[in-house]
């Protein structure tokens, strides 16, 4: 069975801890983790150059932007050396909170089998996370028994919290990584999920010194095997097909319509596997980390920062 690389990493619009804007920084980061798939969150794309990470990492790049400006969009994008069959844009915002959405990719591997792939960045509000991990719970339960993938930025640390719990069960557990921030890596705030969770092998931080500096969180990168099994080897479901052609809901998800993919060439090869190994993130006590989420969250709502000494 195919063993493939998958990866979730927030790029922070490509701005390193030491304030510089760096795109290619971030793209070389994206390189030297050598995932097949990587769901990136915080991408900044700008509209005279919507391909650049694209041609940058010999990728097949689907943009889901959440916030449209006049010069760039904003938001989530999927990077994958894999076919793609489907991808679609499904809307989580909450409220007058900041618009957040989801990526439902549907990707062809090498062996044939169907990959189901959700990359999404949750907010920052709890009771925008329960509405969002409800919706994400609703579009876990649709009918499909071949693999199914969801990566993104959580923003979550608690590894009790009930919406890591919900997923765990619908899923099979995501081991947290220290992801956040980068320097000294203390809150697993970025997870990937693998159905059937048997299949997820591995799960790390990555912490070369390369991607310490580039964002200020972590990529987190996992090797996982996917298996060829009857409905993965067949199409995408026709119900999910069909309604995505029309732009209804999806189990009380508001579709947002089909999104393009982008790619430096038409038929990217996937990579040969990377052997090298996943280096483990930094490990810090409870506390400390509590005293982290306090201080994230006071700089995130513009209140004097004050959790963290």
């Amino acid at each position: 069975m195919p063993l493939l690389r998958v990866a979730t990493y927030n790029i922070h619009r490509s701005v390193g801890i030491d304030r510089r804007h760096d795109p290619e920084r971030t793209a070389a980061v994206i390189r030297e983790t050598g995932a097949d798939i990587l769901a990136l969150q915080e991408v900044e794309d700008h509209s005279s150059d919507p391909g650049a990470l694209a041609r940058a990492t010999g990728m097949n790049a689907i943009p889901g932007p959440t916030v449209a400006g006049p010069d760039s969009n904003y938001g989530n994008l999927l990077l994958t050396r894999l076919a793609v069959e489907q991808a679609d844009s499904l809307d989580l915002s909450w409220g007058q909170r900041e618009p957040r959405g989801l990526i439902e990719a549907w990707l062809r591997a090498p062996d044939g089998a169907l990959v189901r792939c959700l990359a999404t960045h949750l907010g920052l509000s709890r009771r925008e996370r329960v509405y969002q991990h409800r919706l994400l719970s609703a579009l876990l339960t649709r009918e499909w028994e071949g693999p199914t993938l969801l990566m993104g930025d959580f923003n979550e640390w608690h590894p009790f919290a009930a919406a890591i719990r919900a997923l765990d069960l619908l899923l099979g557990r995501s081991p947290p990584c220290r992801s956040f921030p980068s320097l000294l890596p203390l809150l697993p705030l970025d997870r990937i999920w693998l159905k059937p969770a048997d299949r997820l092998l591995t799960v790390s931080a990555w912490t070369s010194s390369l991607a310490r500096r580039a964002s200020d969180h972590l990529p987190v990168v996992a090797e996982v095997e996917i298996d060829r099994l009857p409905s993965s080897a067949a199409g995408i479901p026709a119900t999910t097909r069909a309604m995505a052609d029309t732009c209804p809901s999806v189990n009380g998800v508001r579709s947002l319509g089909r999104l393009p993919v982008l790619s430096r060439t038409a038929n990217p090869a996937p990579r040969d596997y990377d052997k090298r190994p996943i280096m483990p993130g930094l490990d810090f006590s409870p506390a400390r980390a509590t005293a982290l989420q306090t201080v994230t969250e006071q700089a995130h709502s513009g209140s004097r920062v004050t959790g963290l000494t």
